[in-house]
């Protein structure tokens, strides 16, 4: 139909990653919506590219030569033929192509903030100012992002924030068997601010009081050589711990587990944690991000801070002995994410944005277009609605 909303997505890359997991539910949820779509991608032959297709949309590929000319032309011309009323970023380095390619156009422009704010300006240098202040509006994950950018006091225009979505598994964590070893389970990729030595650190004190207690480390990186050899070093390898590289059954790691550690310095809302929550593994996080929010300390799951490691130590021994703590923790948990991170909220939560997006960059054909879509989505019963700053 001529009024169909027409959304276009560029991202950065569709390898394994939060991100490139979470613009798969955005995809999926404006799809079933009634969105036509269309996703331009700076790298091609990746991960979801497969995934994204049998979703019936379109991949183009715009990394030509890692031109940053030969890209915004090649975006644009995309575009162009594409005509959409919006434009959005999947990733914070490619805020700038999608504010571009969204004035070439005439559509909204949408940019992206996928950690804490702080972290993104500051892992792209000088270039990272220029991400930030590009798009008229930002689309955080994070309440954390947003409260950094009001913080820093930058004009960055208004900032939403759209939460991390989940699948909430129709049953839970498998029951225990009394006879398995504790593993401890880190899932990510492995990069120096994901702070997986701090894993390491934490998972061999623990094993002084603990000799049981062993642990998995899923995902590959840049950080994998160090890693493994600090694990060496600590004499964890072979037998206690496993470094699998990147791995597709996630959710089969998370049934064999008994806690899921994240140990980041910088986060958003990390996928593996609702991941963890909602599959009934009970979660050990620091204070990154939105962590705090998602992970109560005593109730949804046990908050560290990120130093000393002995505390996170402490509390994997905590979790790996106390059965009747495990299962209070992930019942809340689970609760809590179904409640406020279900899969099923991201169509009426980015309808919104796009709504209000449309008014205050004064483009009323994408207004007209949102608001026939809002009468077939049903907006969310519970959680938070979208912040704008």
């Amino acid at each position: 139909m001529a009024d169909d909303l027409r959304v276009a997505f560029i991202a950065g890359t569709l390898d394994r990653g939060g991100a490139e997991k979470q613009l798969l539910f955005h995809l999926r949820a404006l799809r079933q919506a009634g969105t036509d779509l269309l996703v331009l991608s700076l790298t091609r032959g990746e991960h979801h590219e497969e995934s994204i297709g049998r979703l019936g949309i379109p991949v183009r590929w715009v990394g030509t030569r890692r031109d940053p000319v030969r890209r915004a032309a090649a975006i644009t011309r995309a575009l162009r033929s594409f005509r959409p009323h919006v434009v959005q970023a999947a990733h914070f380095f490619a805020n700038v192509y999608a504010a571009a390619g969204a004035r070439h156009c005439g559509a909204v422009e949408l940019g992206c903030l996928r950690s804490d704010g702080h972290f993104d300006v500051a892992a792209h240098g000088l270039q990272g100012w220029l991400l930030l202040h590009a798009p008229r509006a930002l689309v955080a994950n994070s309440d954390a992002a947003r409260r950094a950018v009001a913080g820093l006091r930058l004009p960055v225009g208004r900032v939403h924030v759209l939460p991390n979505a989940v699948d909430l598994p129709a049953a839970a964590h498998p029951i225990e068997r009394p006879d398995a070893a504790p593993l401890a389970l880190a899932i990510g990729r492995l990069t120096a601010v994901k702070r997986y030595d701090r894993f390491l650190e934490a998972l061999h004190a623990a094993r002084q009081s603990l000799p049981a207690l062993h642990g998995e480390l899923v995902g590959d990186g840049p950080a994998r050589a160090d890693l493994e050899a600090r694990a060496r070093a600590l004499g964890l390898l072979p037998a206690g711990v496993r470094f699998t590289g990147a791995r597709d059954d996630i959710n089969g790691h998370l049934a064999r587990a008994t806690m899921l550690v994240s140990c980041s310095d910088h986060e958003g809302v990390p996928n593996v944690v609702l991941e963890a929550m909602a599959a009934g593994v009970p979660v050990i996080a620091t204070p990154a991000g939105e962590c705090p929010a998602l992970v109560r300390d005593g109730t949804t799951g046990l908050l560290v801070p990120f130093a000393p490691v002995s505390e996170l130590a402490r509390a994997m021994v905590r979790l790996a002995q106390d059965p009747a703590l495990r299962q209070r923790l992930t019942e809340a948990a689970r609760a809590f994410v179904g409640q406020t991170h279900g899969a099923e909220r991201i169509a009426p939560r980015l309808l919104a944005i796009y709504d209000a997006e449309a008014r205050a960059q004064h483009r009323p054909l994408a207004g007209a277009a949102v608001a026939r879509l809002h009468k077939l989505v049903a907006p969310p019963t519970a959680g938070p609605a979208p912040v704008t700053v």
